[in-house]
């Protein structure tokens, strides 16, 4: 017996190659970050930029789930909080298209430098550290890319990234163990 399937995009890589960012998906998805690690998709009119949704749905490495302006503040808060620059490099997605935009599941790299200067702790011997992340996205006309973000999920250990915070004396270790209750 099979089993009824839908058609998808699969594609395994390593980076933002030409096959990945011709998917519209993808295209949004590293203008988002770019947007994002430059500080420019905030504006005082506009909470969410024009990146998120009204009701953007997050939830963090823990399984703690916020939406709307929360939700946007609690995602911005992960990475701002304790990277001064990170970057993330693709390594595989799947990506099927619904009624009303894109549901992405996939990995990536992730590379960062910290607020405050320490050792060089790595994961891994080229300094990454894998995520993998599940992403929806919403059709909209009114954004120069066509859509909006309206769920992020990461499924990451974000204990290296604390730990890193805590030796640089950025955290308390009190905040290792108190996010995950």
């Amino acid at each position: 017996m099979s089993y009824p399937t839908e058609p998808c995009f699969v594609h395994e890589c390593n980076g933002w190659d030409e096959a990945l960012l011709k998917h519209p998906a993808f295209k949004f998805m590293r203008n988002f970050e770019s947007s994002f690690a430059k500080g420019t998709m905030y504006s005082a009119t506009e909470p969410f930029g024009t990146w998120h949704t009204a009701d953007f749905t997050y939830t963090d490495e823990v399984g703690k789930t916020t939406t709307g302006v929360e939700a946007f503040e609690k995602a911005r808060e992960m990475y701002k909080t304790l990277l001064v620059e990170f970057y993330h490099n693709p390594r595989f997605a799947m990506v099927k298209e619904t009624s009303d935009g894109y549901d992405c599941f996939g990995q990536a790299d992730l590379y960062g430098n910290y607020k405050v200067s320490g050792d060089k702790n790595v994961t891994d011997p080229e300094g990454r550290s894998a995520g993998v992340w599940r992403m929806m996205y919403r059709k909209d006309a009114n954004h120069p890319d066509g859509l909006r973000m309206s769920l992020m999920k990461i499924y990451v250990n974000a204990l290296p990234l604390v730990a890193g915070a805590v030796n640089r004396e950025m955290l308390s270790q009190d905040i290792m163990f108190l996010n995950a209750y």
